[in-house]
């Protein structure tokens, strides 16, 4: 299998130096322990995959950390819980920094057993699936999220070429790296395999759900609801549970990293929590499988190929914020007038905006989640992005604002 180079990996090598415990949390399969022993391959690795090392580490976990040498990876570490008081104890009485680099397939920062054990002493980060920046090997000092947080975007003629058919091929195939070297069919099959085996092995590790059924069918009907408003309402009713059994379950989802949620976005931060999140799958290529799309499907599905693309895109987007170390925050707006921008980015209190478009050309219409977005922001808006299909970088009307062709997700703005 093809090692990619993870933009990520020189803040998991900065953090060794001053922290006691880092940890590289994503979804399963997306190279994890590659990249632990990438940064650190003179440790010794342990996996709680390992049956006989798992049993150990859940009932004796003191005596487990203390046969373990003082600098270690320790990979799925998310299936023992209680490992992690072993690891405070160990940590208190050494605090040098490094000691403990850990690999987890659910966010511990979710995990009730977990998240309180390790303040102060732990830092997280995130690996998720390659974006297509990483698969085409671009240097992340040139990505999207850069130019755009840096105010470099410029107008530019024929900055790219085939962006549409790039696009079709991109948002089908995602970023889980096992699926991209697969036809098709083959990686259907494999995203069919690895949802039957979270939801039968790992789900236990950080929840306890007594109707995985019904979680993996909730699972299935946010792929086809990705990137709309979240109605927990109507989700309980159609899977059959209770609403707060639907939230309990989109819960354990976000915590194994199959989906996320983009709260609202408000100038008042208290109707933040008041109005309605949008979900996303964590990846294109999963969302794809399960609505049975293709890139074939581009004119006859428009609409399930609308969702793909804006899902596709703020994965690919909150990807390149993480490589940054930067505080950014996600969000989504919409207003009463249901004017919409798929994917707000604040910074200190300052705004940028993103909206997402299939079409090959732009119109007047396009703009108008973002001229109300850049409105309310007023003095703290900073710009804004059109994405589509086309391959001019164009200027709009707003502030600091472009139509911006696709492809500069993966080759960088020009």
């Amino acid at each position: 299998m093809e090692i990619y180079t993870r933009p990520i990996k020189k803040l998991v090598e900065e953090a060794l130096i001053d922290t006691p415990v880092v940890s590289i949390l994503g979804p399963r399969q997306v190279g994890k322990s590659t990249l632990a022993k990438i940064v650190a391959p003179d440790r010794e690795y342990v996996t709680l995959d390992d049956q006989n090392l798992l049993h150990l580490a859940l009932e004796d976990s003191m005596g487990f950390v203390q046969s373990l040498p003082r600098f270690v990876i320790i990979d799925e570490v998310q299936r023992a819980p209680k490992l992690m008081l072993a690891i405070k104890k160990s940590v208190d009485e050494d605090r040098t920094p490094g000691r403990f680099l850990l690999t987890g397939s659910a966010n511990l920062l979710l995990m009730e057993q977990i998240q309180d054990s390790l303040a102060g002493r732990h830092e997280p980060i995130y690996l998720f699936p390659l974006t297509n920046h990483e698969i085409s090997n671009t240097p992340a000092s040139k990505s999207f999220v850069a130019a755009l947080l840096s105010g470099s975007i410029k107008p530019k003629t024929n900055a790219y070429s085939d962006t549409l058919e790039k696009l079709k091929v991109a948002v089908c195939r995602g970023g889980y790296p096992i699926p991209l070297t697969r036809t098709e069919r083959r990686a259907k099959r494999w995203f069919s395999v690895y949802l039957e085996d979270i939801i039968n092995r790992d789900v236990k590790a950080v929840d306890d759900i007594r109707n995985p059924d019904a979680l993996l069918k909730m699972f299935k009907l946010c792929a086809v609801r990705s990137a709309t408003l979240l109605e927990m309402n109507s989700l309980a009713k159609d899977v059959q549970i209770s609403v707060e059994t639907a939230k309990s379950y989109l819960s354990t989802l976000e915590k194994l990293f199959l989906i996320r949620v983009l709260p609202a976005w408000s100038t008042n931060l208290g109707k933040r929590l008041i109005k309605s999140p949008k979900i996303h799958l964590i990846d294109s290529g999963m969302l794809s499988a399960l609505c049975g799309l293709t890139s074939e499907d581009w004119l006859t599905k428009p609409k399930l190929f609308g969702h793909l693309i804006e899902s596709y895109t703020v994965q690919q987007i909150l990807t390149q914020i993480e490589w940054i170390d930067d505080d950014v925050e996600s969000y989504h707006f919409r207003d009463q007038k249901k004017r919409e921008v798929d994917l707000v980015l604040e910074k200190a209190g300052l705004v940028w905006g993103v909206e997402m478009k299939r079409s090959t050309s732009i119109s007047e219409e396009d703009y108008k989640g973002l001229r109300a977005l850049a409105d309310i922001a007023g003095k703290n808006w900073k710009g804004g992005v059109i994405f589509y299909s086309g391959n001019h970088i164009i200027p709009t009307p707003i502030e600091n604002t472009f139509a911006v062709p696709y492809s500069a997700l993966w080759d960088g703005v020009r």
